[in-house]
């Protein structure tokens, strides 16, 4: 299923009621639909490799950061690991 059909499946299902448990249903959809509408509107980034100096080591280390607020998620490794940052949310180039 693509978001397209998903917020159209959802946006069928809601219909007005009378019943409180119905309406937090209704309310529990449109905030799905929006959380898929706003996909499209996602940050887009990439991860920085840079290289920072540890007093610990003596050396410098290498480390990611993200392109859109700086967010650095750990230091070494591979950037590959997260499409997205955990910070803003951003997804990451490939």
């Amino acid at each position: 299923m693509t978001r397209e059909e998903a917020i159209a499946v959802l946006r069928r299902e809601i219909e007005p009621s009378v019943y409180e448990d119905e309406k937090s249903i209704a309310e529990a959809l449109n905030m799905a639909i929006e959380a898929l509408t706003n996909v499209q509107n996602m940050h887009k980034g990439k991860w920085i490799k840079k290289q920072v100096f540890n007093p610990e080591l003596d050396k410098y280390v290498p480390f990611i950061e993200c392109s859109v607020c700086g967010y650095e998620p750990y230091f070494g490794g591979s950037e590959s690991k997260f499409n997205y940052c955990a910070n803003c949310g951003a997804r990451m180039e490939k």
